[in-house]
């Protein structure tokens, strides 16, 4: 039986009344993917015009003209998109990555703020622009533009999730402690900050009430889903006082994701706690071995653990 090929893929829905836009927006990805970028746009192009402006055939074109190197190209076309519907912000949204990958930050900024001013409600500006001034190191600017998105969408998770990251990276724990809690507040089910607000009381808070709290939360996790959640509520069970139920999801945590320092850290700890020396050698000496490539917000931890040996 032969294989059918691309190419007769697309001339069959060619065949195939009203599926002109489809055949001509799957000939300009077989075209790209084989160099011929200035073909792929002419097919995309078209595929663009029959959709009657889809925003994928909008996408598909606008990466071929930046493979075939013609980003001014790229921008004329969006122009003419936005002098025709000047408050679609869609085209908005790739001018500006347009300014990003040509290096103007200060022209992509103006076009997220235009699209703020044009529709505040949308979520995704916020997190684009909080992602440009992070981009330069700016984390007030960042976290002034997750602000400036919470106050006009109050419990939208996403932006508080990204503000509380922030907070982290400033190693404002208490901060970041009172994001994860108010996210809790919104959506009691959310994982992302039932597990990092569990980790964060595991590792900056001491007292007997917060490490409670830490792992009851952490028992809400599924954590056949991530090894990180494993590794949460392995770290929540060792500071409860359960080293062996600690030490068997740090395994499997480990088993999952071996080059993860943090994970290798934990691991080493129980295998000590348990006067397994030789193993929890093992694990220390491999986190501070990947720590060197990995953030670990454990370095000065590992290194005290193995200077005990």
């Amino acid at each position: 039986m032969r294989c059918i090929t691309a190419e007769e893929v697309v001339k069959k829905i060619e065949s195939v009344e009203g599926k002109n836009q489809l055949s001509k927006q799957l000939q300009g990805i077989i075209s790209a993917n084989k160099g011929d970028y200035d073909k792929s746009i002419v097919s995309l192009r078209q595929a663009f015009e029959d959709s009657g402006g889809a925003y994928s055939s909008m996408v598909l074109l606008i990466k071929s003209y930046i493979k075939a190197g013609k980003i001014n190209d790229a921008h004329a076309f969006i122009e003419d998109i936005l002098r025709a519907n000047p408050d679609n912000i869609d085209p908005l949204f790739i001018k500006a990555e347009l300014f990003l990958i040509q290096g103007e930050i200060t022209k992509a900024e103006e076009v997220y703020n235009n699209i703020i001013q044009l529709k505040p409600e949308v979520i995704n500006t916020y997190q684009q622009l909080a992602k440009l001034y992070l981009a330069r190191n700016d984390k007030s600017l960042a976290l002034s533009a997750l602000n400036n998105g919470l106050n006009a969408i109050p419990n939208a998770v996403s932006l508080l999730l990204a503000k509380a990251s922030i907070y982290e990276s400033q190693n404002k724990m208490d901060d970041a402690i009172a994001v994860y809690d108010s996210i809790l507040g919104i959506s009691p089910n959310a994982e992302v900050a039932i597990n990092n607000l569990a980790s964060l009381l595991t590792d900056f808070r001491d007292d007997g009430e917060s490490l409670k709290r830490a792992y009851q939360l952490a028992l809400r996790l599924n954590v056949e889903k991530l090894p990180q959640f494993k590794d949460t509520l392995g770290w929540a069970y060792y500071k409860i006082g359960n080293i062996q139920k600690a030490n068997q999801l740090f395994m499997q945590a480990v088993e999952d994701l071996p080059d993860d320092p943090d994970l290798r850290y934990h691991l080493g700890v129980t295998y000590e706690e348990l006067d397994q020396k030789d193993l929890a050698l093992t694990h220390y000496t491999k986190a501070k071995e990947l720590s060197g490539s990995k953030y670990t917000r454990y370095h000065e931890e590992i290194n005290d653990a193995i200077s005990r040996f």
